[in-house]
């Protein structure tokens, strides 16, 4: 597991956990995938506003991976809860 790195700002460590997401998925590792969906989310959190695009897609993220686990209920929360932000975000 990666460690915080200080010389690593939030983006960077939020990059790199997104790659590790995106790896396990392939993998089909989602107990893990999940994992870095949540620590890229919590570290975009901290850099980003609330409904910010890039934690929009942090969430559809993680519904996907909700999804593959069969855990449809988290699945359908995370992925509201993209839909909130996308409404928010995208012009009417």
């Amino acid at each position: 597991i990666i460690q915080r790195s200080p010389k690593l700002n939030d983006r960077a460590m939020a990059e790199i956990y997104d790659e590790m997401t995106d790896t396990y998925h392939f993998m089909k590792d989602y107990n893990n995938s999940l994992l870095y969906g949540q620590l890229a989310l919590q570290t975009k959190e901290r850099y980003l506003p609330n409904k910010h695009p890039e934690i929009g897609v942090a969430y559809e993220v993680l519904g996907m991976v909700y999804r593959q686990k069969g855990d449809y209920y988290s699945s359908l929360v995370s992925y509201e809860k993209a839909l909130d932000i996308k409404q928010h975000v995208l012009p009417e």
